[in-house]
C-alpha cells in the first residue's frame, strides 16, 4: 500500500488490550516474516511506497521520524534516513506515494507538536546521496495545514490525488513540476486510482465509497462523484482502506459502522466502475470481520487479498480467492503481537512488506512459482522446447500443465536439481498439437521458464526459430506493438485462457497510417486460441491491444518470406512514459526497427533516444507526434548507421516500445524481436541458453543511469555443477554484451544477472544464434522484483 490510513484514537485506546488477546489467537504462521530491522526498530511506521527501479524501500514514519529508504529490502535491508531539515525530517509522514517513470518520491507530512498539516513534499532521485526535496504545496490552502490520509498517483496523465481526513480530496497537475492544486469532494480516509478504466475511488469519512470517472478533467472542482455504496447504511459508513483488483474490475474495502460492528471487516464490490456495483461482506466471525481493518494490498499474481486489521484482532491476515470462494488465515507469525498500518509489495510480487505500530518495518518472501506461455505447438511442421531454470539452492519439482487447442489438459511432473536448468519436450507428452503451458514450481520457490520453437520453412536450407520469456501472471489488458500483415509477413496472435469459463476478448487493431479497428473473439475456459491478422484485417502494419473479460495471456508470432524466418513476444501490461531496449545494432548485417504503439485516444509526443558507446544520440524526428491509438515504425539504420546501441523511448503520455532485427548470412533472412521494458531490475532469470558449433548465446546488459554499475553474470548448467559467474564493471548509459563461450560453457546453460551496486538496476536480453546465424532468437529477461 502507498500510504497510511488515518488512525482512530479509540484504536489507540484498545493498542494495550491487542497484546493480550493476541496471546488467544491461533496463528498459522503461514508466511515466515523476517524484521527489517535497524534504526526503525520498534517504529510505528504509518506509509510504505516500493521502488522498483532501484529495489528500494520507503518507509513514513510516525512523530517526526521522516522518510527513510532501505536498500535491498527483501534480502540485506540497511535502512537510511532520506529527510532531515530544512524539509520534512522531524515531521511524521503519514503517505507516500513513488512515481517508478519520473523517479519521484511524494509524501505527506504532519507536525504532532501543533496538530498541524505540513502538506506535501516531492524528492527527486530519492535513491541518490544527490536528492533534493521541493515543498510543492506550500501556500496552497488546506491541502498544506490539513491532515493528509492518503496520496494516489494518475502516472499516465501526471497528476497527484490527496485525501484530506477532514477536508476534501485535492489534485495536483504536473506534481511533477509546477503543481496546480485544486479541491473536490468531501474528507477521505483513502484513495485508489484504476488506470485501465480512468476511475478514482475514495473512501470517505460516512459518505461510504465514491468514485469519479474523469478525474483527469480540466476543472477538477467541477469533476462530478458517484456513489459506490448507494444504498444506506453503506452509504453513511466510514471507508477506511481501499485495495483493487483492477483486471476482474473489483473493489475491496474495509469499513466502519459507527452503529454497530455489521459493517466492519472487509467488503467486495464487483463491478464498481459501472452503474450497478454489487457488494459482498467477505469477512466475517473467526477471521477479520466485525474489525477495523487499517490496511489492505491486492495481490493479482496469487489473486489474494492482504488485510492489516485493528484491535482487537492485529496482525496481518491473507484471504484467498477474495473474488470467489474467500477463505481467510491469520498470516502474522511474530507480526502477531502488533498492528499492521501499512502494507506494500514488490512490482512482480516476490516480497510483501509490514510497516507495524510498535515494530518497524518487517518482510517476507513470496516466491513466483507459477509461469504462462501462450505460445506452443508440436503440429504444423514446428517443434517446441521448453527451458526451466531453478534459481534456488535446493532442487525443486514443477507441474507443467499443457492446454491444446480443442482438447483436454494434459500434466507432467519434471525435476531440477539446485541452480540448475532443464529443457523439456511436449512432443513425448502432446504429440501433435497446438497448445499452452502453465509451469508450477511445487514447492513455492522462485523459477524462471522461457520456450523456443523451431521449423524448417518452405525452400529453407536451414531450421528458422523464435524465443520468449512467460508471464507470471495473467491480465485483462495487454499490449503488443509489433505486427504486420503485409512485406511478406503472417501475424498470430495467441491468446491464452487459464480460467474456468469462456474469455470475451476484444481485439483493436491500432493500423499505422489509419486508425484503430476492434475485432471481437472468443477464447474457450483453460484453453488457447489462434487469431490470424489478415483474416481481420488484411495487409495493414498495426499493434495490438488485447482486452477481455477474464485475465489471459496473448503471444503474438510473426514469419515471412513462406516461413523462412520468425518471431515472437510477449505482450506487456504496462504503458509508461519511458521504454527502454537491451539489444540493437545497424552493424555487422543488421537492420534494427524500432517499433512505438500509442494505446491512449489522444496524441502522444515522443522522443527517441540511441544509447552508443560514445554517448546518447537524438533520433533526428524528434519529437514525433503520434495520434492516439497508433502506430508507429522507425527504420534506425536510416539514420544511425553502423552502430551497436540501446534505445529509449519516452512519451509525454504512456507509450510502449517494441524492437525487432533482420539480418542474412547468406543462407536468407533471418529475424528477432523483443518487447520493452518500462523499468530497470536488478535481477534477471534467462532460462536457455547454448554453446555448440554454429550455437552462439550473447545476454546484453543495459545501463540506464547515471553512475557504473557493478553486475554478475552467471551460467548454470544443467546439473547445477561447473557454474560459472562473470563480474564486469557498467558505464553509466551505455551497454555491455557477454559471449556466454567467453566463460568456457560448452552445451546448454540458463543465465541469471544480478547488479550489485545498491541503488541502481539495469535492463537484460538475451540474442541467441543457430547455424552461424542462420537462425536467431531475442528475448527480454524474467525478473521477479
Amino acid at each position: 500500500m502507498k500510504r497510511g490510513v488515518f488512525r482512530y484514537p479509540m484504536l489507540i485506546a484498545v493498542v494495550s488490550c491487542v497484546l493480550l488477546l493476541l496471546m488467544t489467537v491461533a496463528s498459522l504462521a503461514a508466511l515466515p516474516w523476517h524484521d527489517s530491522g535497524g534504526p526503525l526498530t520498534g517504529a510505528d511506521v504509518l506509509a510504505l511506497a516500493y521502488d522498483a527501479n532501484h529495489n528500494l524501500l520507503y518507509a513514513g514514519v510516525a512523530t517526526g521520524g521522516g522518510v527513510w529508504a532501505c536498500g535491498d529490502p527483501y534480502t540485506n535491508p540497511q535502512w537510511v534516513k532520506i529527510s532531515g531539515a530544512p524539509n520534512i525530517g522531524n515531521y511524521e509522514v503519514r503517505s507516500l506515494a513513488y512515481d517508478p517513470q519520473r523517479n519521484l518520491l511524494y509524501a505527506a507530512a504532519y507536525d504532532n507538536g501543533t496538530a498541524t498539516g505540513r502538506g506535501v513534499w516531492r524528492c527527486s532521485n530519492p535513491q541518490h546521496s544527490s536528492r533534493t526535496w521541493a515543498h510543492i504545496s506550500s501556500g496552497a490552502g488546506a491541502i498544506d495545514t490539513d491532515r493528509i490520509s492518503s496520496l494516489e498517483l494518475d502516472r499516465g496523465h501526471n497528476l497527484l490525488f490527496a485525501g484530506l481526513y477532514s477536508g476534501k480530496v485535492w489534485r495536483a497537475k504536473s506534481p511533477s513540476g509546477s503543481a496546480t492544486w485544486e479541491s473536490s469532494v468531501g474528507s477521505t480516509y483513502d484513495l485508489e486510482y484504476d488506470a485501465t478504466r480512468n476511475v478514482l475511488y475514495a473512501g470517505t469519512n460516512a459518505s461510504g465509497v465514491m468514485r469519479t470517472s474523469t478525474p483527469d478533467v480540466a476543472i477538477w472542482a467541477t469533476t462530478p462523484w458517484t456513489q459506490v455504496t448507494p444504498v444506506p447504511p453503506m452509504s453513511t459508513w466510514d471507508a477506511t482502506a481501499l485495495a483493487l483488483d483492477e483486471g476482474r474490475n473489483i473493489l475491496y474495502a474495509g469499513f466502519i459502522d459507527t452503529g454497530g460492528p455489521s459493517a466492519e471487516g472487509v467488503h467486495r464490490c464487483t463491478g464498481p466502475s459501472g452503474g450497478a456495483p454489487s457488494w459482498t461482506k467477505i469477512s466475517g466471525a473467526g477471521d477479520v470481520g466485525d474489525q477495523i481493518i487499517l490496511s489492505l494490498l491486492y495481490d493479482a499474481v496469487r489473486n489474494r487479498l492482504y488485510c492489516g486489521p485493528g484491535g482487537p484482532l492485529g496482525g496481518m491476515w491473507t484471504c484467498s480467492n477474495p473474488n470467489a470462494s474467500f477463505s481467510w488465515t491469520e498470516d502474522s507469525g511474530i507480526l502477531g503481537s502488533d498492528v499492521c498500518s501499512s502494507l506494500a509489495m514488490t512490482q512482480t510480487g516476490s516480497a510483501l512488506f509490514a510497516g507495524t505500530q510498535n515494530a518497524g518495518v518487517w518482510y517476507t518472501v513470496l516466491a513466483n512459482p507459477t509461469w504462462y506461455l501462450a505460445e506452443g505447438s508440436t503440429a504444423w511442421g514446428f517443434d517446441t522446447y521448453i527451458s526451466i531454470q531453478n534459481p534456488n539452492s535446493s532442487a525443486v519439482t514443477c507441474t507443467v500443465t499443457y492446454m491444446p487447442t480443442g482438447a483436454a489438459n494434459v500434466v507432467e511432473t519434471v525435476n531440477l536439481p539446485a541452480a540448475s536448468r532443464l529443457s523439456i519436450s511436449p512432443r513425448a507428452t502432446l504429440g501433435s498439437a497446438d497448445f499452452s503451458t502453465r509451469v508450477e514450481c511445487n514447492e513455492g520457490r522462485n523459477i524462471a521458464v522461457d520456450r523456443t520453437m523451431t521449423w524448417l520453412g518452405t525452400g529453407a536450407t536451414v531450421q528458422g526459430a523464435h524465443n520468449s520469456v512467460g508471464v507470471i501472471a495473467p491480465s485483462e489488458t495487454w499490449y503488443l506493438p509489433e505486427g504486420s500483415s503485409q512485406w511478406g509477413f503472417e501475424s498470430w496472435l495467441l491468446i491464452q485462457n487459464p480460467n474456468g469459463t469462456d474469455a470475451n476478448c476484444m481485439v483493436t487493431y491500432m493500423i499505422e497510417g489509419e486508425g484503430p479497428l476492434a475485432v471481437p473473439k472468443v477464447v474457450p475456459a483453460n484453453s488457447r486460441a489462434t487469431f490470424n491478422m489478415a483474416d481481420d484485417i488484411g495487409a495493414k502494419d498495426a499493434s495490438i491491444q488485447v482486452d477481455s473479460d477474464r485475465p489471459v495471456i496473448p503471444e503474438r508470432a510473426m514469419y515471412r518470406n513462406n516461413r523462412r524466418e520468425g518471431h515472437d513476444s510477449i505482450g506487456t501490461v504496462t504503458p509508461a512514459p519511458d521504454y527502454y531496449l537491451a539489444e540493437g545494432t545497424s552493424a555487422w548485417g543488421f537492420t534494427t526497427y524500432v517499433l512505438i504503439q500509442n494505446p491512449n485516444p489522444s496524441e502522444a509526443s515522443v522522443d527517441v533516444t540511441y544509447m552508443t558507446a560514445s554517448g546518447p544520440v537524438l533520433h533526428p524526428e524528434n519529437p514525433i507526434v503520434m495520434p492516439g491509438s497508433s502506430r508507429k515504425t522507425i527504420r534506425v539504420n536510416d539514420y544511425l548507421p553502423d552502430r551497436d546501441f540501446s534505445t529509449r523511448v519516452s512519451g509525454d503520455q504512456p507509450i510502449i516500445a517494441e524492437r525487432a532485427m533482420y539480418w542474412d548470412n547468406g543462407t536468407g533472412e533471418a529475424m528477432h524481436d523483443s518487447i520493452g521494458m518500462s523499468n530497470p531490475h536488478d535481477r534477471f532469470y534467462l532460462p536457455d541458453g547454448e554453446v555448440s558449433a554454429g550455437v552462439e548465446t550473447w545476454t546484453l546488459v543495459q545501463n540506464p543511469g547515471p553512475v557504473p554499475v557493478q553486475i554478475e553474470v552467471t551460467y548454470m548448467t544443467p546439473d547445477g555443477l561447473g557454474n560459472v559467474t562473470v563480474p564486469a564493471l557498467i558505464p553509466a548509459n551505455t551497454r555491455m554484451t557477454f559471449n556466454m563461450a567467453d566463460a568456457g560453457i560448452t552445451g546448454t546453460a540458463a543465465i541469471l544477472v544480478q547488479c550489485l551496486t545498491d541503488g541502481e538496476a539495469i535492463m537484460v536480453e538475451r540474442a541467441m544464434y543457430w547455424y552461424d546465424r542462420g537462425a536467431g532468437a531475442d528475448t527480454i529477461g524474467g525478473f521477479l522484483d
